[in-house]
Parts: C-alpha cells; structure tokens; sequence
C-alpha cells in the first residue's frame, strides 16, 4: 500500500502554527476555516481515496484535511513541529505561534498525525510535518498558546 513516515520531533513539547490574518484580529485565537467535523467530511472526499486500499476508507477526512483544506474547511487546526514551517504559512499575517502540547491534551484537544495514519505518496507536503488539533467543541482555548510571535 505505501510507506508510512515519522515525524521529526515527534517529541517536541510545542506544536507551531502561522496565524491567518483573521486568526490575528481576534486577538491571536486559533479559528477553524468551517465548523465541518471529519465524519462530515466523509462523503466529500470519498474519490479522494478511491485508488487506497480500502482500509484508508475512514481516514477520507484526514486527506481532505491535508490536500483540499480549502475545498473542504473543516473544525481542525493544522499545526507542524517544525517552526520553519509555520513561518512559510505565515506569509501574510507574519504571526506563528506556539502550541502547548500537554496543556492542549489536558483540555480535550486532540492530535491526528498525519504521518502516523496517511503512506507518504498520498499526502501531499509530508515536509509540513502536519499534526492536526481537533475538538469536539470546535473551540481551541487560547490557554494551549504560549506565545505569539511577529516575524521579521
């Protein structure tokens, strides 16, 4: 079917984000594009996966999430572990910030790592090191972000 990766500091204790400017005028909150949740998303991206083998059948909102978030705005907030990826998604607001791992778990937020679930040939920037946050509030509590930083 397909090799799966790792992640690079998959230990890290901090996950990094590049605002969106809206994400900036709301005081620095992260802000899901849709309130869709990845059962929703099911249907959507059922051509997505057909070439999968069919064990990939329930993970169609994970690849809708990676390679058409645009497409389908869904409830989740991409993240990476590497800073330098959050930098180039921030190329509009100029913001990153950073993300408390432990402190976002102990609030009911969950991670989906993209690496972990998806083979590397079906994801479409495997160098984001994309780690996805959910909540089944579709809020993330500005308490899980250490800090906000406007790049250069």
């Amino acid at each position: 079917m397909g090799e799966y990766g790792t992640l690079r500091n998959a230990d890290s204790k901090y996950l990094y984000r590049g605002l969106r400017e809206e994400e900036v005028d709301a005081g620095f909150k992260l802000i899901p594009r849709g309130i869709q949740t990845f059962e929703d998303l099911k249907l959507a991206s059922a051509t997505t996966i057909t070439s999968l083998d069919t064990k990939l059948e329930n993970l169609g909102p994970i690849l809708t999430v990676s390679d058409h978030i645009n497409e389908y705005p869904t409830s989740g907030i991409s993240t990476s572990t590497d800073i330098d990826v959050a930098k180039r998604y921030a190329y509009k607001s100029k913001y990153i910030v950073k993300i408390n791992r432990e402190k976002a778990k102990s609030l009911g937020i969950k991670e989906i790592i993209v690496k972990k679930i998806l083979p590397l040939g079906v994801i479409k920037k495997p160098e984001d090191e994309e780690v996805i946050l959910t909540s089944e509030t579709g809020l993330f509590p500005s308490e899980i972000i250490e800090e906000h930083k406007k790049l250069n």
